[in-house]
Order: C-alpha cells, then sequence, then structure tokens
C-alpha cells in the first residue's frame, strides 16, 4: 500500500493528465479502426448536391438537368434581367470559368468591355455613407 501512495504522489492528475490506468498504451492508438473507408467529406456533399438531376420545364419541354446547372441559369436570368448582384455575381464567375487570354481580358472585344462599363457606371447605386454616433450623445 505504502509503495502504490509514493508511485502515485509522483505523477499529479489533473486537466491533460488523464490517471495512468486509462491513458492509452504504448503501441496502441486512440483511434484503432481510424476513419471508416468511403466516408464522405463537405466537398463531396457539396458536388452531390449540385450535381443531383432534377426536372425544369423549358419552352414546354422537360429537361433533366443538374442543381448547379438551374442554378446558374437562374443567376443569368437574373442578371439579364437587370438584377446587379446577380450581374456582378455572374461576371465574376464568367472571369473564373474562362482562361484569361494574353490581353488578361475576358471578353470578346473592347466594345464589348466598354459596354460593360458604362452599363456598370450608370446602373451602380452609390453606397450611402452611415455616419456613427459619438459615444455618450443621446438622440
Amino acid at each position: 500500500m505504502a509503495e502504490k501512495n509514493a508511485s502515485a504522489s509522483t505523477y499529479d492528475v489533473g486537466f491533460g493528465k488523464p490517471p495512468r490506468a486509462t491513458q492509452f498504451q504504448k503501441g496502441q492508438s486512440g483511434n484503432a479502426r481510424g476513419r471508416p473507408k468511403g466516408s464522405k467529406n463537405f466537398e463531396h456533399e457539396v458536388k452531390a448536391a449540385f450535381g443531383r438531376k432534377i426536372v425544369i420545364q423549358e419552352s414546354g419541354r422537360a429537361r433533366r438537368i443538374t442543381i448547379g446547372q438551374a442554378m446558374l441559369m437562374k443567376l443569368t436570368a437574373k442578371a439579364v434581367g437587370g438584377d446587379m448582384g446577380a450581374l456582378r455575381l455572374a461576371i465574376g464567375l464568367l472571369q473564373m470559368a474562362q482562361p484569361v487570354e494574353a490581353s488578361g481580358n475576358v471578353f470578346d472585344s473592347d466594345g464589348d468591355r466598354a459596354l460593360l462599363l458604362s452599363y456598370l457606371a450608370e446602373n451602380t447605386l452609390a453606397m450611402p455613407t452611415v455616419r456613427r454616433r459619438k459615444k455618450g450623445r443621446a438622440r
């Protein structure tokens, strides 16, 4: 009994120091079976969700397309309809999807680029300035 108390007094049990009897034995893993084969990660789940096929009606005919394609069709329809947020997102996706040519331009011609920039300049709403109150002043 005295030996047990002597060895116990040399090792303090506390936060991050479990009792020796419950610690992993040398040569044994704490996760012996490991991650099961075929378990899905987030990237796989996202690709599976966006790749799932749905049926849409287009020009009176049923078409089977992926959810990702349907989302892109909706985004481009909104962008063409004048939704500025959708337009910005669609242009960003277009720039990411197309390889940049030697000129660094993803548009077909300089005329396309000029037309787009003029449209954005005319139709972009100015961001309102936010005034912050000083501390201690009540309104």
